[in-house]
């Protein structure tokens, strides 16, 4: 039996790229679960469901558990292009931020993100109010929350917007991750590795 060398080289790198690539790697313009699930009901805004008065105890729980001061690192996934020719454009950012009750059931998280090719840094606010949210998954140390919400785009054209935040706590320190829908197809994703 002969052996093609150079083909045999071609697929030890693709093997190695392609084992290279975390499990939980993710594809630009990809479908939400709940819109793969949904269908055209996904479009449905509602009504965030009721949390019974036990998940409101851990809710507040967790809550008081990640008030406070985060420093950290993160990768960002920022989806380009059309659908049929979609760009990742990755980038790494540094990461500053406050988590603090604002509320009674409302969490209020304050990013400071710096990026290494950028002079500036960008921040932004995120308020999560436990009546406006869907918790997926909630214990003492970790929650999936999704908010839906309607914002224009180009040409004053409404898009539905899915944000997925997880938040998990882990040997002292904090990963959260926020992925973003629109119109159920995946926009960008950011993972951050925080601690106090």
């Amino acid at each position: 039996m002969t052996i093609d060398l150079p083909m045999f080289r071609t697929l030890v790198i693709l093997l190695t790229v392609t084992s290279a690539v975390p499990a939980s790697a993710v594809s630009c313009y990809a479908e939400s679960e709940r819109y793969t699930r949904d269908g055209a009901a996904y479009f449905d805004m509602g009504v965030a469901p009721r949390i019974p008065p036990a998940q409101q105890r851990v809710f507040s729980g967790l809550i008081e558990r990640l008030e406070g001061e985060w420093q950290g690192e993160g990768d960002a996934l920022y989806c380009k292009g059309s659908q049929s020719a979609p760009r990742a454009d990755s980038r790494r950012f540094e990461s500053s931020l406050t988590v603090r009750k604002t509320g009674e059931m409302v969490i209020r998280i304050d990013e400071q993100r710096g990026y290494s090719d950028e002079a500036s840094s960008r921040v932004t606010h995120v308020t999560l109010a436990i009546a406006d949210i869907e918790l997926l998954e909630l214990d003492a140390e970790h929650m999936v929350a999704i908010e839906k919400y309607r914002r224009l785009g180009m040409n004053d054209v409404s898009n539905l917007w899915e944000v997925v935040h997880e938040l998990r706590l882990v040997a002292g320190g904090l990963q959260y991750t926020t992925t973003r829908y629109v119109n159920g197809l995946l926009s960008s994703h950011d993972q951050r590795r925080l601690q106090r």
